[in-house]
């Protein structure tokens, strides 16, 4: 699972309700159930599961969340100079005041009710399993609440002594779906991270004598395009990891972060993740596997197309000329190999375009 930056787990205080009061909700319709302001949710939330036991003292009942924060509106109460405000009082304190009318204002009975509703209470807060087990919401960025919800079947508790919680969703706002890998991501951005075909951009002695190389090859007749030298370190990751994920050969939330590049491989589902992946993998045109040892990515490797239509005289390093027949290709010429290497530029006979220092 990715956490999109929330801990995986936490100690809190304050309003939990039940996992089935939130769950197979949008963010709109559980910013009503619960009280959130309108909005509260757009920059993403989590949710989290209550862990250990829950005594007595650990928490006020709250009733549901109709009565916003336990508060019920009570227009018999009269207060102060302003005989047209209306009152609120605590939803415990309005139950005791009518157990008190319903048992004759007996205390030790309406004390005894009010200790079976706390027992039942508690007794909901230690659910751990199912669809009643209790969690609590925190949003990304919250706004204030609605002074009460219209909803009056949701229930809520607060918990007065900060408890575990563990992580069991994180619903990412458009901040964050914006990084998620995939095409939208890939046209976006796939152009921060360019490859070079300027041999100029080699790296060490392999950047002259390629230079060299490629110099004697245009002066014997030869036609050389160069397609990729030095490869973004970056792009070569992204495209590395895209293939990675799109064939399962690692979990989206295994990915190393990848030095300057902002993206989320992992879209908390397993198969958006995958589809995200695959879409890069094509839009990249990779074919076969990438590797993040390619001598490109040091600057020790030059991608090339060499052709010539006739025969051509080619000198190497030592100045001595070849003559080699034409037409012909730097694909599947021996001869030309022989006088690269000469120049310390080596063909990799397994990729047609691929010279390097070394030969891989």
């Amino acid at each position: 699972m990715n956490t999109f930056g929330w801990d995986r787990t936490t100690q809190r205080r304050g309003y939990v309700t039940t996992f089935e009061s939130v769950s197979q909700c949008t963010a709109p319709e559980i910013e009503d159930r619960l009280g959130f302001a309108r909005g509260s949710l757009a920059g993403g939330y989590a949710i989290y599961e209550l862990q250990g036991a829950i005594a007595i003292d650990d928490f006020v009942w709250r009733d549901v969340t109709k009565f916003s924060a336990g508060w019920q509106a009570d227009p018999d109460i009269e207060f102060g100079p302003d005989k047209s405000t209306i009152w609120k009082a605590q939803r415990f304190d309005e139950l005791r005041a009518e157990l008190g009318k319903l048992l004759n204002y007996n205390e030790g009975k309406v004390d005894l009710a009010l200790a079976r509703v706390m027992t039942a209470a508690q007794k909901r807060l230690n659910v751990r399993v199912g669809a009643r087990r209790i969690v609590k919401l925190i949003a990304r960025h919250p706004l204030p609440d609605f002074p009460d919800s219209p909803h009056d079947n949701i229930p809520q508790w607060e918990l007065i002594k900060p408890k575990p919680f563990v992580l069991i969703a994180a619903v990412p706002g458009p901040d964050l779906r914006a990084k998620f890998s995939g095409a939208k991501w890939w046209h976006a951005h796939q152009a921060e991270y360019p490859n070079s075909a300027r041999l100029a951009d080699l790296k060490g002695t392999f950047a002259n004598d390629a230079a060299d190389f490629v110099a004697e090859l245009r002066r014997a007749g030869a036609s050389v395009v160069v397609s990729a030298t030095l490869r973004n370190k970056a792009r070569a990751e992204l495209m590395f990891y895209s293939f990675q994920i799109a064939h399962g050969k690692i979990a989206p939330g295994k990915v190393p972060l990848i030095s300057g590049c902002d993206i989320i491989w992992d879209h908390g589902n397993a198969e958006s993740s995958r589809i995200g992946a695959q879409e890069m993998v094509d839009l990249f045109q990779i074919v076969f596997r990438p590797s993040l040892a390619s001598l490109h990515i040091k600057g020790q490797a030059v991608d090339m197309t060499i052709n010539w239509a006739a025969k051509i005289k080619i000198a190497d390093r030592a100045g001595k000329l070849h003559e080699i027949a034409g037409p012909g290709n730097g694909a599947i010429s021996r001869a030309l190999h022989a006088i690269g290497a000469s120049y310390r530029v080596i063909k990799l006979l397994s990729d047609r375009p691929h010279w390097s220092s070394t030969g891989h």
